[in-house]
């Protein structure tokens, strides 16, 4: 059986893409905390399950400089985007990074949740000649920040040097992926410790529109009522009774 052809996908760093890093977010105008995918890179990388799914939480090798960070990100969609985030990767080397600098994601093509992703970051200030060597290849390609290689395709053989594939760190054991998507794209604001205020006292006027309080009143209403028509009804019966007794009076000769 043949091994599963692999995907290298390449992302030029925008200034929302630095979220991720621990070391931009004090400088961070954008709330994202992850690295952007447009979504036909996604559907490359993705099995068609997990991209109709919305995405899941996948093994993530990071490589940058020396620096080897290995656990599972979530991989998917929010909104009409896509993401690859998780936890911010922390360390002041990553201070280095800046927009225009590269990730390279590389990953089996139609990954199913069962291969890690590599990222590999490509930073200017370290490495002039990679990251220039990186941008000659891609940078004629990118469509909107992004270009994709399939193995076999031309330019994924000139890639591949740039984002070797990392073996997992001993004792590291995969997960089986969990098809998930995002119920709410915004993350409930923590509890600040404050007690909350006391519940407000209804009005007199909202007291009198409930339903119970309305319907005791019209049964006293009815109830008040009654004597009244009673009473009605007996004034009524006594003038019937008066008037048919004047009828019956005998006429005078």
């Amino acid at each position: 059986m043949k091994p599963p052809r692999e995907v290298i996908a390449v992302r030029s760093l925008t200034e929302s893409d630095l979220g991720l890093f621990a070391a931009h977010r004090a400088a961070a105008r954008s709330k994202q905390r992850a690295i952007n995918i447009n979504a036909p890179v996604a559907q490359r990388i993705l099995s068609a399950s997990l991209f109709d799914g919305g995405g899941s939480d996948i093994d993530c090798i990071c490589v940058f400089a020396e620096i080897r960070i290995h656990e599972r990100r979530y991989f998917g969609k929010v909104h009409k985007n896509w993401r690859l985030g998780g936890k911010k990767l922390k360390g002041d080397a990553f201070a280095s990074l800046d927009c225009k600098d590269f990730v390279l994601i590389r990953s089996v093509a139609g990954n199913d949740g069962t291969h890690p992703i590599t990222m590999t970051f490509v930073c200017r200030k370290t490495d002039r000649v990679v990251h220039a060597g990186l941008a000659a290849i891609v940078e004629r390609v990118l469509d909107k920040s992004m270009a994709v290689y399939e193995e076999g395709e031309p330019g994924f053989a000139d890639l591949v040097r740039f984002c070797p594939i990392v073996p997992s760190e001993p004792g590291f054991t995969p997960k089986s992926p969990k098809l998930s998507r995002p119920t709410t794209s915004v993350r409930p604001m923590p509890h600040d410790g404050r007690p909350s205020p006391p519940p407000r006292q209804k009005t007199i006027h909202e007291k009198v529109r409930t339903p119970h309080i309305l319907e005791r009143m019209l049964q006293v209403a009815g109830d008040l009522s009654a004597p009244a028509q009673t009473g009605n009804t007996l004034d009524n019966t006594i003038a019937g009774n008066t008037g048919n007794n004047s009828d019956r009076s005998p006429r005078p000769d």
